[in-house]
């Protein structure tokens, strides 16, 4: 899996936790986020059905549109709510992302493998 980061904004503390993450593509202060999008999926060679995106704002409507799994955190503006895919039980900045990745992973079947080495496993669990 591949991630990225989208903002409208600028902060320090995005590219602090993006290499900490070893998060590939940051993009940051950036209001039209579609073109973004684009040069993620080119850079990776990804189809739209391919792409999670998680949106809280308008400026995040088109991707959502456009992504093959859209989610937003459970405080997003009303007309993010209303283009996700999945609207989060957590707030943003409060464990969406996360609960989003879970929820991706559960349901390609991958979760059990992907915290076998966290819970100290010997073998991956079936």
């Amino acid at each position: 899996m591949k991630f990225a980061i989208l903002s409208g904004r600028y902060s320090k503390v995005i590219d602090i936790r993006a290499e900490e993450l070893k998060i590939e593509a940051v993009y940051q202060n950036i209001l039209v986020k579609i073109e973004a999008y684009e040069d993620i999926k080119d850079k990776f060679c990804l189809k739209d059905e391919e792409i999670c995106f998680v949106g809280d704002e308008i400026i995040d409507i088109p991707v959502m549109n456009k992504c093959g799994f859209s989610s937003a955190p459970a405080d997003a503006c009303a007309e993010a709510r209303k283009a996700a895919d999945h609207i989060c039980r957590s707030f943003g900045g409060r464990g969406c992302v996360r609960e989003t990745i879970e929820m991706v992973l559960k349901a390609q079947g991958l979760w059990k493998n992907a915290i076998t080495r966290y819970l100290r496993y010997e073998k991956p669990l079936l």
